[in-house]
């Protein structure tokens, strides 16, 4: 998310809102993902919500996954894809050591 957050101070404020935005919502699905805290839940929603009212990604309601991707230039469908399967390495480490432990 560097990156996104290096370009930001060149940028307009609103421009800087939605990167934060952003990065806020992708770190929380990364740092709760195996806790069970709800803000993962939100978090998780919110990205993988495919329910835009809008076909066009460029006129959907601001705020949303899809109007913020298309803002940064980010492809939804790509990063929704390649969270899922980073969320689905989390858990499977997350009950590998749950079993690692219950063996000891």
């Amino acid at each position: 998310m560097q990156a996104l957050g290096s370009r930001a101070p060149a940028q307009r404020g609103e421009y800087r809102l939605l990167v934060a935005v952003f990065q806020d919502a992708v770190d929380c699905f990364q740092k709760y993902a195996t806790t069970g805290d709800h803000v993962f839940d939100d978090a998780a929603h919110w990205i993988m919500d495919t329910d835009v009212p809008v076909h066009d990604s460029v006129h959907a309601p601001r705020f949303s996954f899809e109007f913020i991707c298309s803002v940064l230039n980010i492809d939804p469908d790509y990063l929704r894809e390649g969270l899922r399967r980073w969320y689905q390495v989390q858990v499977a480490q997350a009950e590998a050591s749950v079993v690692a432990a219950a063996t000891r």
